[in-house]
Order: C-alpha cells, then structure tokens, then sequence
C-alpha cells in the first residue's frame, strides 16, 4: 500500500464580527487541509491552523511546507504512521500546524482501514455533548 495523492485545501473561513484574544485579533479561520489519498482507494483528512501568534506559523507558509511535506510523502507507506511523522519532522522542523494536519490524515485513514470511528480505534468511547444554554444577567 501506498500514497498515492495528496490534495493540499488552503481554507479561509471569514467570521461574522472579529474573534478577540489576549494575542490578537482575527477575521478568519485559515485552516490547511490535507487529504491524502493511498492505494486502496481510501483518503485521510486532517487539518491544521498555522496561527503565528502560538506556532510562529503563517497561512502562506503552511500552504507551502504542506506541499513540500506531499512531495515527501507520496509512495510510502501510509500505515507507517510514526516512520512518515519521524520523516517530515526531519525534512523540515518548523511548521508543527502542517505536521499536524498530516497526523491527524495518517490516522484518519488507519481508522477507515480497521473500519473503525478515530476515536475507537485510539481507544476512546463515544461520548455525547450536553450542551446548556447560557443566560445573559
């Protein structure tokens, strides 16, 4: 089994009214996603938030280093999840967001490959959110 293809999705989500933080504002979501497709016809997603204020990373970049972690990656192995992880973590240290979103697509697949839910197969239970509403004094 191997990579086959790998799609590299540059999304910007604009927010309704500015997200304020101790460490900046935002307009948008700019998330980088990776779908990465393997020989048996199944595909991994993950994603990753290149943010400059926690990662040092920046949108524009991330969108790079992710092709360039593809170019890398396509015809291995995607099973060998802590082999291709060591691999792009020693081709180019920075960019832990866009390292991420292919940790999160490796592990997606094996979960399609047991047929079994992410959170299953990592041994964790299925778990519903109570959500309360909350009331404004």
């Amino acid at each position: 089994m191997k990579i086959t293809k790998i799609e590299i999705i540059d999304l910007n989500i604009p927010f309704n009214h500015p997200f304020k933080i101790a460490l900046a504002v935002m307009n948008s979501a700019h998330n980088i996603i990776v779908r990465v497709h393997d020989s048996d016809g199944l595909i991994g997603v993950g994603e990753g938030v290149p943010s400059r204020f926690v990662t040092g990373e920046d949108a524009d970049n991330g969108f790079e280093s992710a092709k360039l972690y593809a170019q890398l990656l396509i015809g291995k192995n995607p099973l060998e999840i802590d082999t291709r992880l060591r691999e792009l973590e020693q081709y180019m240290l920075k960019n832990p967001a866009i390292r991420c979103a292919y940790d999160l697509a490796l592990y997606d697949l094996l979960a399609k490959h047991a047929e079994l839910p992410l959170y299953a197969l990592l041994g964790g239970e299925k778990a519903s959110l109570v959500l309360q509403p909350h009331h404004r004094h």
